[in-house]
């Protein structure tokens, strides 16, 4: 096991007995709001998708018209926690454990992933992914990465274009069942 490997077992152990702390009613309540928004903001991100219109505004319109505030995590080399109205510039790489390793340390089981590219960080991150229901949901160029079927209960190839997609993300968002499939049917 190497050093990334051990890293992440410790902050697993770590998580694990930060759940074993709470009460019955809070785990109750943890589990019935335990999905999280997770957002790339890695450079690419900056790309134009129509002319003088980039991923990250159409990303920030389609979030910010969501009712409420989903707990939010963006992600590149490193991942914060975020409001929704506060999504910051893109940079850096596409690194997925690093937001992975945050939502678990929250108490976050289900997760809507919204990503344009492929992980930097794949043995990782599908380590990390174990015990997680991750919807994804791919809005990059081109044909979707097969790592992200690997990752994800779920994947769809999505259009930042689309006027639909904000509902469909508060859809994704408000339920709480686990998918079965490889498709999101809306």
């Amino acid at each position: 096991m190497n050093f990334e490997e051990k890293n992440i077992t410790k902050q697993n152990n770590e998580i694990a007995q930060q759940t074993n702390n709470l009460t019955l009613k809070e785990r109750l309540q943890l589990k019935k709001s335990n999905r999280v928004l997770i957002l790339d903001i890695s450079a690419s991100m900056n790309e134009e998708i129509e002319p003088g219109r980039s991923k990250i505004t159409a990303l920030r319109e389609i979030v910010n018209s969501i009712p409420g505030n989903p707990p939010t995590i963006a992600f590149n080399n490193t991942a914060i926690e975020i409001d929704k109205s506060n999504i910051p510039n893109p940079r850096g790489g596409t690194m997925m454990t690093n937001a992975l390793i945050l939502a678990k340390s929250k108490g976050f089981k289900n997760i809507l992933m919204i990503t344009d590219g492929d992980a930097s960080d794949k043995r990782l991150t599908l380590l990390e992914a174990e015990g997680l229901n991750i919807q994804i949901m791919y809005v990059g160029c081109g044909p979707r990465p097969k790592f992200l079927d690997e990752l994800g209960s779920s994947c769809t190839t999505e259009d930042l274009r689309s006027k639909e997609l904000g509902t469909k993300i508060q859809l994704l968002l408000g339920s709480g069942g686990e998918v079965k499939s490889k498709t999101i049917i809306l």
